[in-house]
């Protein structure tokens, strides 16, 4: 028999690219790697300086950022899927999950979220490797995200 192990993942709206930047430092404190995270935007200003900047991950502190991908406004293809070149790109099954997050949130919550998306915010998704550190994660999300943090258990896709 297979067992079919669920992911625990957290997910944070983000609209300031300073936030964003001092999140990815606190989670990259705590151990968590950018494979373990996954921005997802849409065309706009916090989009553009994410694209726009030759290395976002060239913050003075040496560290890797997540994997990021940009959707159409108001719908869920993606326009920008992952570069080849992003250093520690995000787990195929985190990015597949963060693309298609309506899919699997409970749709009040995704419309919140499309919501988020829509008003200029990013969303960091955040895979949660153990119980020892959802603690620490939500109160990196927390003290940097526009809304309540979401925690989730998925099914990866088989």
């Amino acid at each position: 028999m297979i067992e079919s192990r669920k992911l625990r993942v957290a997910v944070g709206a983000i609209d300031d690219f300073d936030q964003l930047q001092d999140t990815i430092g606190e989670l990259a404190a705590l151990g968590a790697v950018s494979s373990d995270a996954v921005v997802l935007t849409i065309p706009g200003n916090l989009c553009e300086r994410l694209l726009n900047t030759s290395d976002p991950a060239d913050d003075g502190e040496g560290r890797d950022w997540p994997t990021i991908l940009v959707r159409s406004k108001g719908g869920n293809s993606l326009v920008e899927p992952p570069s080849a070149e992003q250093d520690g790109a995000g787990s195929t099954v985190l990015v597949d999950l963060s693309a298609k997050f309506e899919d699997w949130i409970e749709p009040r919550l995704a419309r919140n979220l499309n919501n988020q998306l829509a008003n200029g915010a990013c969303l960091l998704f955040v895979q949660i490797a153990s119980a020892e550190t959802e603690l620490a994660i939500s109160n990196a999300l927390l003290s940097h995200s526009l809304d309540l943090v979401q925690f989730h258990d998925v099914a990866p896709p088989i």
